[in-house]
């Protein structure tokens, strides 16, 4: 119990002082990325509190918005109660970017900053996260990556192949 409350008092002074963009360069991102697995924890108290810590801190504009990539990681929580209820809360936040964004924006191009501030952009991010995930096996990747061109391949000459066999005029009518 004492080590549970040490680990959580500890994230949360640590996401106090990264509020400040020099703490943040001290961090680093492997640090950050340490700090972020604690999401996936497997005491369910560190877990939680990890979720809530950093949900309060980008809700509330007092973590830079990229470090709204770690939210998507509930999306696998063994609690189906907690996806349950962060599921609905991640979509209004990333809507809720996206809507400062357009009104930061006022109708104009959007600057490199505002692109960077958008949904998307975390995107980039998350897959970086995840690449470094403890569970992540580079191997089993790099099949995957293998089989999905394969089957791409395959799909590709299966359409290239159709697209020639319509040669009646009567096959260009939808009916």
């Amino acid at each position: 119990k004492e080590e549970i409350e040490l680990v959580n008092h500890a994230i949360d002074g640590i996401l106090e002082i990264i509020r400040y963009q020099r703490y943040r360069r001290l961090l680093g991102l492997m640090r950050f990325y340490d700090l972020a697995f604690l999401i996936h924890h497997r005491n369910e108290h560190i877990r939680k509190h990890t979720l809530q810590s950093f949900w309060n801190k980008l809700r509330d504009h007092r973590l830079p918005s990229h470090y709204s990539c770690i939210l998507p990681l509930v999306a696998v929580d063994l609690s189906k109660k907690l996806r349950d209820i962060y599921r609905p809360a991640v979509q209004k936040f990333f809507a809720r970017m996206r809507k400062e964004n357009e009104i930061r924006a006022g109708g104009s191009n959007l600057t490199t900053l505002q692109i960077s501030k958008l949904p998307e952009y975390v995107l980039f991010y998350l897959i970086h996260l995840l690449s470094y995930h403890p569970d992540f096996d580079e191997r089993e990747a790099k099949h995957e990556i293998r089989d999905s061109a394969r089957n791409s391949k395959k799909k590709q000459d299966a359409f290239t192949s159709w697209r020639g066999k319509r040669t009646k005029k009567t096959d260009l009518n939808d009916s």
